[in-house]
């Protein structure tokens, strides 16, 4: 099995990104409930992927103590190929949000800490 391991992050930058996806997760699944937002196979993976990445930054954070100061990192079960297939769809299915957001849908407003730990994770290496 492949892994996808993120670059470092701090575990209070960690919390905010998972408090963050989970305020997002939840809004995309409101959205597709109102059929606002497609409920197919692909945005159905990437929320799934999104709640399994969440996890693991939690479960991280929790290990090393949410008031570390030291950089954490996390190892989430991926390949190659499913990195490159989730990051496209991602791309596509942001515009979408964003075009939500203006319309007062969705709040995808993020915090420096989260976008960090945003870039920690995309820009991971496969091991």
């Amino acid at each position: 099995m492949s892994y996808l391991k993120s670059q470092p992050y701090l575990p209070a930058e960690g919390t905010e990104f998972c408090d963050y996806m989970e305020r997002v997760i939840n809004g995309v699944t409101d959205l597709q409930r109102e059929g606002r937002v497609p409920g197919d196979e692909g945005v159905d993976g990437l929320v799934a992927l999104w709640r399994v990445v969440t996890r693991q930054v939690r479960a991280d954070i929790n290990a090393a103590g949410p008031a570390s100061t030291r950089q954490i990192t996390t190892t989430i079960p991926m390949t190659a190929a499913e990195f490159q297939q989730s990051s496209s769809m991602f791309e596509t299915f942001y515009q979408l949000l964003r075009i939500l957001e203006m319309r007062g849908a969705i709040d995808l407003r993020r915090s420096e800490g989260v976008t960090r730990v945003v870039m920690a994770v995309y820009n991971g290496t496969i091991i």
